[in-house]
Order: structure tokens, then sequence, then C-alpha cells
């Protein structure tokens, strides 16, 4: 009886959980989208860690695949920073 209570709380836990992480990938990508709207479609690295409080490697990676699915343009400043240009 107690194991069959804990697998019932542990898959309880596990569909918390993915439903958690969809919610929070819905509430990024409107987070990009909105961000495109707002600048004609350019986004820099640093404007979207800050904006999605990511850390900037996970920021990079979501944009690299965002500018993959999109085909969007890179530029880099002579700084290093970034851009991402996306058509809208």
């Amino acid at each position: 009886m107690g194991s069959w209570l804990a697998l019932g709380l542990y898959k309880q836990s596990q569909q918390e959980q993915k439903a958690l992480k969809q919610q929070n990938a819905e509430q990024l990508q409107a987070q990009f989208y909105q961000m495109l709207l707002q600048n004609q479609g350019r986004v820099t690295l640093l404007n979207f860690a800050m904006q999605s409080q990511l850390p900037a490697a996970e920021a990079k990676q979501y944009l690299d695949k965002k500018a993959k699915e999109f085909n969007a343009n890179f530029q880099v400043t002579e700084e290093g920073a970034v851009s991402y240009h996306f058509d809208v």
C-alpha cells in the first residue's frame, strides 16, 4: 500500500514539474515575441538575458535556437556584443 502511495505521489510530482516547465517555456516565448515587436525584430543577448532573467549561457542557447528556427541574422559589435535580427 505504501509503495503505491509513493508511486502515485511521484507521478503527480512529475506531472506538476512537466506543467511548470511548459508554463515557463510559454512565458519565455511570450517575452521573446514581445521583445521582437518592441525592437523591430532586434534582440541583444544582454537585453534578452535581463528581460527573461536567464543566465547568459541559457539566453544565448535560446536565442541561437530561435535564430535557426526563424533564419535570423547576427551582428557582432566591435565590443563583441551579439545582436540577433529577425524579420518581423
